[in-house]
């Protein structure tokens, strides 16, 4: 794993369209940054934004392995942040999900705990008594969790990455907090990263998970009933780091972007629609790009780019023009090593 600075850094991009585009025809990013350090556990692994006590205002947590616990980081509107509430957990927390898994109306928390190799989920997370619940046994080094109704039963599901075991384990969602029997689905060599969409358009969610080691992304189709069957293997460059799914030039199919942290550029897959894809070109990156989100960042209708680059120390911005392709960078300096976007 990549070390990572020993405080949470916030940094937050007020974005506006530049006068004139690109000759892409993409509309490129002028930009103010203001930066805002929030006080952390030591050496935060990981940060995730959430509207924990419902309030209207986002709330920080930052995942601290190196002190076993989570801090809680309560919003207070305009930007602002109240001290942070430590929480001890029961082993260290790499990466974190939120979804309300008890259904009282609030969003609760899960973490994987790589080197216990398990994932666990606190309730009430921003309550006056979180509960903090056993640990459930995953594969081997389970690195990214994401919280999402895989079966369609109403209750959201965990599934897990483990990285050593090149597997994903997913863990269906009872309700109450509890959740059923683990099973286990394969993947590529390394997985370090996942997410879930409808990649073939039958209405079920797939998942899509970065084989690191691999040079990979592997599609595990959906059945709807919360198990998997082997899809496509999509090549990407060395040491895909991340990945991010949107519908990157408009024809109404998700397509794949990958960091690919060995190389320093973005992999472009397009999506047929069937869950299948074709290659796109290369986006050159920063150094060691390690996490990219895919959104309308300007607002002019086309999926851009963020993509925070682990040796540089920043964050590069894409404006996408509508059809799969990016202009140039737009780069905004960051605090030493940032590993994760929110």
């Amino acid at each position: 794993m990549s070390p990572v600075p020993c405080r949470a850094v916030l940094t937050s991009f007020l974005l506006t369209l530049a006068s004139a585009a690109s000759d892409a025809g993409a509309q490129e990013f002028s930009f103010r940054v203001s930066e805002l350090t929030l006080p952390a556990g030591a050496y935060p692994r990981s940060v995730l934004l959430e509207d924990l006590n419902a309030d209207g205002a986002l709330d920080a947590v930052t995942a601290n392995p190196h002190r076993q616990s989570l801090s809680v980081i309560t919003g207070t509107g305009a930007g602002a942040f109240a001290p942070p509430v430590e929480l001890v957990t029961l082993g260290q927390p790499f990466l974190l999900a939120a979804a309300d898994f008890d259904a009282d109306g609030r969003p609760d928390l899960a973490a994987t705990h790589a080197f216990s190799n398990a994932v666990a989920v606190v309730l009430g997370p921003a309550g006056s008594s979180p509960a903090r619940l056993p640990e459930m046994p995953a594969g081997i080094l389970p690195v990214p969790v994401l919280a999402r109704d895989l079966n369609g039963d109403g209750h959201p599901d965990l599934a897990v990455a483990n990285a050593l075991s090149g597997t994903i384990s997913v863990f269906p969602g009872l309700g109450g907090g509890s959740f059923g029997a683990r099973r286990d689905f394969p993947a590529g060599s390394t997985p370090v990263a996942l997410e879930a969409a409808d990649l073939d358009g039958d209405r079920v969610l797939d998942l899509v998970a970065a084989n690191q080691s691999a040079g990979t992304l592997s599609v595990l189709i959906g059945r709807g009933d919360g198990t998997f069957t082997p899809g496509a293997v999509v090549p990407t460059g060395p040491g895909p780091y991340d990945v991010a799914v949107a519908d990157l030039n408009a024809d109404g199919r998700l397509d794949l972007v990958a960091a690919n942290g060995g190389s320093a550029s973005l992999s472009v897959r397009l999506g047929a629609g069937d869950g299948t894809f074709v290659n796109a070109p290369d986006v050159p990156a920063g150094l060691s790009p390690v996490a990219v989100v895919a959104a309308d960042l300007n607002r002019d209708g086309a999926v851009d780019l963020a993509v925070a680059s682990y040796g540089e120390s920043l964050v590069s911005l894409f404006a996408g023009n509508g059809s799969g392709s990016f202009a140039g960078r737009s780069d905004v300096p960051t605090g030493a090593g940032p590993v994760r976007l929110a």
